[in-house]
């Protein structure tokens, strides 16, 4: 079992993708600090969710220090 450990990302940016049969996902941009260094990734959302953020906002991830601080969106 792989536990990610909490933390709270920045927000940097937000940008809508398009898939398959006109449907849409956004790509939340944001970067976080763990472990003395800071971190920037990405992770796909619905676009209902991502509409309520604006860069510089915050938002809960999980992370993975043993995989190269993969990380998540939570919330």
């Amino acid at each position: 079992l792989v536990v990610g450990l909490p933390a709270v990302a920045e927000v940097s940016s937000i940008h809508l993708e398009d898939l398959a049969f006109g449907e849409k996902r956004a790509r939340v941009h944001y970067e976080f600090e763990a472990d003395g260094a800071v971190y920037r990734d990405t992770d796909k959302v619905l676009p209902a969710i991502a509409h309520r953020w604006r860069p510089g906002d915050r938002v809960q991830i999980l992370y993975l220090p043993r995989d190269q601080y993969d990380s998540v969106i939570v919330g």
